[in-house]
């Protein structure tokens, strides 16, 4: 997954391929789609992976906040937007 967004930054979505990404990953193609027919399906599980792992990352550190002020102030990452 990091390989492919690697190479989507590097040469935008519409230029990357899955054979671009398979060489960045030194895997064959046919590795990449084996699980994945097409790039977006690709793209959508990335989006997924990233979403849980924020999800399991924020929720416990929100979870423990006494009020909904404090969990809109709980800082992600050292950072608060509040």
């Amino acid at each position: 997954m990091e390989c492919a967004i690697e190479t989507i930054a590097e040469v935008g979505y519409a230029q990357a391929s899955l054979g671009q990404i398979a060489k960045r990953a030194k895997i064959s193609k046919g590795v990449i789609s084996y699980h994945f027919a097409k790039k977006e399906e690709l793209l959508e599980q990335i989006a997924i992976e990233y979403y849980l792992a924020w999800q399991s990352y924020i929720a416990p550190r929100v979870e423990v906040q006494k009020s909904p002020k404090e969990m809109l102030r709980e800082p992600v990452n050292g950072i608060s937007y509040c």
